[in-house]
């Protein structure tokens, strides 16, 4: 400090380089007297025998500055987020300052770089001289991320605390696969402390060294320092930014000293983390509330950390943290941990909102939450209980009704719902929209959508429905998972606490409006304003009676619950106990032969139902595909027409099968369009009407209610059969429910939809490939929200298609944007990177009014007989006289029948070379240069407009 310059120490390679900065720059912008731990750290660890610690991927630490809360400066930089990229992924200027091993370099705020000679990717000695030059500070954490805490005192005398450093206690799977990646991420310095056990001994007994910590086989938070003190002299006298340190107890030396510098600990430490860290309250002085340092307490047991808390009053404040993800597996070796977790990267939720508010937390933005008051963090608490834990408990019992076998002991692999049968998937479905029901009823309304930030009820309905099917399809999913872990709780425990509960409040609700309508306190419509009940509306149970609704969730829940019970009585009871106690002799489930066993057989299974999957090229582009739903993506228009004609035969002076078909003929082939053919049950009624007139007949309004009875028993039985191979109660009891015809062909349309809807030809095949392409899908379509979400449930397609791809156009007039406008939109792709797969001559219409590039006819659903695809073809490429206002606009690019050439036609569009140059242009793009390379790379029959 005394010298004009010093230098920061960077070792690459067994080479050092300097970079050199004037003390009065580095105390002006640090703190003055702080020295650099760097220097002593890393040019020791250069003499070191253990060379194999180089070609490290190199560590990005995203900046930002400091908001202005009074206490700080506004123009301060501090850490945003901190991630690992291999070296090819940087820059030429910036591989150029840092190769081989592990590096850091900052990346500045866009509306910086011009303090950066441009750059984005800067070194610390960049930044802190460029800082200085502009006037910016640099937060003392971001110069303890990259060179560590400074002096350490071994006699345990407190520290100074002059910046923010972290201690986490334990290195378990939970703490290695959530907790430290997050720690890592959020830029502040830390140490991990572990207790000495014979698994960790391998990686101790090099001496000093580096440790990665993987997830998945990648790096998450690189380069941790070994450090043992089990009858070694300590190998630091100045501290390492990071490092994870095995010591036997907190009265250790370098342990007390840790403690004294903590401005925050964590701990993820299960059964053991009242004995670890009770002695916190003799080792660390009383302190204000608002001094004291925070434990964030990352554990499943709530009630042991409450204890905790309690212990430790006055010397330190625990957090309660409610922690979510599922972290399966944990391999050590002398250079690296690695764990294995679900993919998501997981939750972290602080639940003490009166520290929390005035702290920062020691966590990633991405991973940790603040709530802002008790309720909201209860809400989380309780919104991961329900859809997380307690779905894992459905999906066990699920395996367990369809699988168990009471004649071997073994092993169950969880269900995974990707690859349920479509009934099963509606079976979870049902207990996602319960749940969902009760965190409403419970919290309100009003308060979830200020939680979320949402303005209407839809949105939370859609919001927390699709994070219970993300939780399903891509964590519960993308897990192999034992009904044993999961019933570890005990399999009567798991059934009473997490199961049956749910259903007893439906019953109860059940019994509360049988109750009130006995005594006349609500009527037919009045649970249509009930926020829970729209719940199971609002989730396609029925499309338009919450009471239908929320009972037939209530039925599907109550089968599940029954079949369960079973497996809590001493006839069948299903212990996990000696499934559990072979798993720990043999070191852990993977190390288990009837887990090995089971884990065959399920991915046999799975590998049976998988399609085949065809990945036609890489895409230089991203694109979007955009899909119509009926007739395009559900098969659904053959059974609405069918519902029309049945619907109106019972008025009819005689009906049959043939005159069915001949009717759809009629409504598909001379009406055409769209539009037109939604218009056509109103035009038969009023031809109807006519010929009834003609032969002094009621017309349908009046004879309605009583036309069952009228009917002859024959005709009547013929008519009931037809409706009920559309999933149609009988005439006589349809009649009952309806107050017109009307009324009761929008009802019965969806319902034969429901029980009838399945997905066009090949479409399966189609997204899975779309899918594994990496291709964004959306579906835009003219039928009212909530009835499509019905039909792509009831189709199976609910795995493709979140909540919010799919778009309708606005009832309320609010927006004039067309379903198209509002896909191209959501998939935040250019409409010129767009493609629309379109059935309808209306929708060929509306994708081209909103400038996608690639409109595409489909003509191969059922409802289009093939002898009329190539004149309905025709149509959709040739709209002149189709509408008053499409004499000018061409129509579909080409039509083509089978869905399994989309793949390949969006390969092709993707890397096309004259959609590229007409993007870079911004020109409009004419789909005619490519439509002939397209016709020939496809499968199934081309319709070309020439």
């Amino acid at each position: 400090h005394d010298v004009s310059f010093f230098c920061i120490f960077l070792h690459i390679h067994g080479t050092v380089t300097s970079y050199f900065i004037t003390p009065s720059l580095y105390r002006q912008k640090v703190g003055q007297g702080r020295r650099s731990a760097l220097i002593r750290f890393n040019t020791e660890q250069a003499d070191a025998p253990d060379t194999d610690v180089v070609e490290r991927p190199i560590e990005i630490c995203t900046l930002n500055l400091k908001a202005a809360d009074g206490t700080v400066t506004e123009d301060t930089y501090e850490i945003d987020a901190c991630e690992i990229l291999e070296l090819d992924e940087l820059p030429d200027y910036a591989r150029a300052e840092i190769t081989g091993e592990s590096r850091v370099l900052f990346r500045v705020p866009e509306n910086d770089m011009e303090f950066f000679l441009e750059k984005e990717f800067v070194t610390l000695s960049e930044l802190v001289q460029c800082s200085n030059e502009h006037g910016f500070l640099v937060d003392s954490d971001l110069v303890g991320h990259v060179e560590g805490i400074g002096e350490l005192n071994v006699e345990g005398v407190v520290a100074t605390k002059k910046q923010k450093f972290h201690i986490h206690f334990g290195a378990g799977r939970l703490g290695l696969g959530l907790v430290v990646p997050a720690i890592y991420a959020s830029g502040i310095p830390f140490a991990v402390l572990q207790r000495p056990k014979p698994k960790w001994a391998e990686i101790f007994s090099e001496g000093p060294g580096y440790v990665d910590i993987k997830v998945n086989d990648r790096i998450v938070a690189p380069g941790l320092a070994r450090v043992s003190t089990s009858g070694k002299e300590i190998p630091y006298t100045e501290y390492p930014p990071r490092s994870l340190v095995c010591c036997g107890s907190l009265e250790d030396p370098i342990a007390l000293d840790l403690l004294a510098r903590a401005t925050s600990m964590s701990c993820s430490l299960g059964a053991a983390m009242g004995k670890v860290l009770s002695p916190l309250k003799e080792l660390l002085p009383e302190l204000e509330p608002d001094e004291q340092p925070v434990l964030y307490a990352c554990e499943n047991d709530h009630n042991a950390v409450m204890r905790l808390k309690k212990e430790l009053e006055g010397t330190v404040a625990v957090v309660d943290c409610m922690v979510d993800r599922i972290c399966t597996g944990r391999e050590i070796n002398a250079d690296s941990i690695r764990i294995d977790a679900e993919p998501w990267t997981g939750s972290i939720v602080a639940q003490d909102p009166t520290v929390t508010e005035s702290r920062r937390l020691p966590f990633s933005k991405s991973v940790a939450t603040a709530p802002s008051s008790e309720l909201e963090a209860e809400y989380y608490s309780e919104r991961k209980f329900s859809l997380v834990n307690g779905m894992h408990t459905v999906i066990a019992f699920m395996t367990l009704a369809r699988q168990y076998d009471n004649q071997v002991l073994q092993e169950y692999i969880l269900l995974k719902y990707k690859f349920m049968t479509i009934s099963q998937q509606r079976e979870v479905r049902a207990w996602i929209t319960a749940r969902v029901a009760e965190l409403v009823e419970k919290y309100g309304m009003d308060n979830l959508k200020k939680w979320h930030g949402f303005e209407d009820d839809g949105e939370v309905y859609d919001y927390l429905l699709e994070w219970g099917l993300f939780v399903q399809n891509e964590r519960f999913s993308r897990t192999d998972d034992v009904v044993s872990r999961v019933l570890g709780g005990g399999v009567a425990n798991r059934w009473l606490t997490r199961l049956r509960p749910t259903q007893a409040w439906l019953e109860k609700r059940f019994e509360s409006r049988e109750a009130a309508a006995e005594n006349g306190g609500i009527s037919d419509g009045s649970f249509d304003n009930d926020v829970v009940a729209a719940a199971f509306r609002h989730a396609g149970f029925h499309p338009t009676d919450v009471y239908i609704a929320e009972e037939t969730v209530r039925d599907i829940c109550g089968d599940l619950v029954r079949q369960g019970r079973k497996f809590c009585t001493r006839g069948i009871e299903i212990t996990n106990k000696e499934l559990i106690e072979q798993q720990r002799k043999l070191g852990g489930k993977s190390n288990s032969p009837l887990v090995a066993k089971a884990l065959a057989e399920a991915h046999d299974q799975e590998y049976s139902s998988r399609l085949s999957i065809r990945k036609e090229a890489q895409m230089d582009r991203p694109v979007a595909v955009l899909f119509n739903f009926d007739g395009t993506l559900g098969d659904t228009e053959l059974v609405a027409m069918k519902v029309l004609y049945w619907e109106l035969a019972p008025f009819f002076s005689e009906c049959s099968d043939k005159d069915c078909d001949d009717f759809v003929r009629l409504v598909y082939d001379d009406l055409g369009t769209s539009r037109e053919r939604e218009r056509a049950f109103t035009n038969m009624c009023q031809a109807c009407d006519k010929h009834r007139e003609a032969r002094n007949l009621e017309p349908i309004s009046k004879a309605f209610t009583t036309i069952a009875g009228k009917l002859p028993t024959k005709r009547r039985r013929y008519i009931n059969n037809a409706r009920r191979s559309l999933g149609l109660p009988a005439l006589e009891v349809a009649n009952q429910r309806y107050n017109s015809l009307e009324q009761m062909q929008r009802s019965e349309t969806m319902i034969a939809v429901i029980a009838k809807a399945v997905p066009t030809c090949h479409c399966n095949d189609m997204l899975e490939s779309l899918k594994t392409m990496d291709v964004t899908c959306a579906i835009a379509t003219a039928t009212n929200y909530r009835d499509r979400h019905v039909s792509i449930d009831a189709a199976g397609l609910r795995r493709y298609f979140s909540y919010r791809s799919v778009h309708s156009p606005p009832t309320d007039g609010a927006s004039k944007d067309s379903a198209y406008m509002q896909a191209v939109q959501w998939s935040e792709a250019q409409p010129l990177d767009c493609i629309a797969l379109e059935s309808s001559v209306e929708g060929v219409i509306s994708a081209l009014g909103s400038g996608v590039a690639l409109v595409l006819g489909y003509v191969g659903a059922s409802h289009v007989p093939i002898e009329c695809r190539e004149t309905h073809a025709q149509k959709l490429m040739q709209l002149e006289g189709e509408t008053p206002d499409c004499d000018n606009i061409p129509g579909a690019a080409m039509v083509i029948d089978d869905l399994r050439d989309m793949p390949a036609i969006t390969a092709y569009f993707a890397n096309s070379n004259s959609r590229l140059e007409a993007s870079n242009r911004g020109e409009i793009y004419d789909p005619a240069a490519i439509v002939s390379e397209l016709a020939s790379i496809c499968e199934g029959t081309v319709y070309l407009p020439y």
